[in-house]
Parts: C-alpha cells; structure tokens; sequence
C-alpha cells in the first residue's frame, strides 16, 4: 500500500466531514504496524462468527497457519 496514497485518502475523507477512516486487514502484524503509522491509539472491537464445531477448526487452524504460530 501507498503511505501517500492513504494519507491523502485521509485528507480526503476529513474534508469531507468523516470523522473515523478504516483500513480493513488490521489482524495481521504487517497491517497493524503499517496503520500505527497515522495514529498509533488502539481501538479494541470484538468480532464474532459462527461455524460447524468442523469449520472453526479449519479456520482457526488456517489463520495459525497464516500467521506462522503453528507448531508440532
């Protein structure tokens, strides 16, 4: 992503009266350490979804996966 390219967004986006601006992805340490770059203040939300007990294993397993923390 482009660091000019997003601040101008956020220009953008504030002159035209919005008063929050998202860049979806945050879960992953690449994002959350690029957006810190325009205002480091965390916001917690919670986030909830619902799957067969087999489809929340997959996914809990795929985003380990993803993230590098699965071990033997």
């Amino acid at each position: 992503m482009n660091d000019v390219l997003v601040w101008e967004s956020i220009r953008y986006a504030h002159a035209q009266g919005c008063a929050e601006f998202e860049l979806m992805g945050a879960n992953t340490r690449r994002l959350a350490d690029f957006k810190s770059k325009f205002n480091p203040r965390l916001k917690p939300y919670l986030e909830l979804r619902r799957f067969p007990a087999w489809a929340a294993a997959t996914m809990d397993f795929a985003i380990r996966l993803r993230e590098g923390g699965v071990s033997r």
